[in-house]
């Protein structure tokens, strides 16, 4: 059974929806710039990490995903966990969209995501920097 792990230091983007224009009469649908920046780092930091400790990608499943993202914390908290809108799942989304192969997205490292078959997700107030931590693992099959 092998685990890769990792962090990434920024602010946690969530996948939301897509945002859109017209241009010359098409209309043209894009994401925002955070969200792509924070997947090609995500990307990034999971295929250095990999290298570094010898972890051939892609992992191919079955996969156990957990994932912490640790929000900044305001000056005022009203509760201990961070209840608050982006929702845990859009985070879960784009997080899982940086590590599938998708089409000018770095290296592909997880073989695709219908390999996930168990998630662990949740936010938290960030002591340090906010972030994600991420372990993802190859369950024995």
């Amino acid at each position: 059974m092998r685990t890769l792990k990792f962090r990434v230091d920024g602010v946690p983007q969530p996948q939301g929806s897509m945002s859109g224009h017209v241009r010359d009469g098409h209309v043209v649908m894009h994401h925002k710039p955070e969200l792509l920046n924070w997947r090609r780092v995500v990307n990034a930091v999971a295929a250095a990490t990999a290298r570094r400790e010898g972890i051939s990608l892609p992992l191919d499943g079955p996969l156990i995903v957990k994932y912490v993202f640790h929000r900044a914390k305001p000056k005022t908290v009203k509760a201990a966990t961070p209840d608050t809108k982006p929702d845990l799942d859009k985070y879960v989304r784009a997080v899982n969209d940086a590590l599938a192969p998708r089409k000018g997205q770095g290296v592909s490292v997880i073989a695709e995501d219908s390999r996930i078959v168990a998630i662990n997700a949740r936010k938290r107030w960030a002591d340090g920097p906010p972030g994600v931590e991420v372990a993802i693992t190859e369950e024995d099959t």
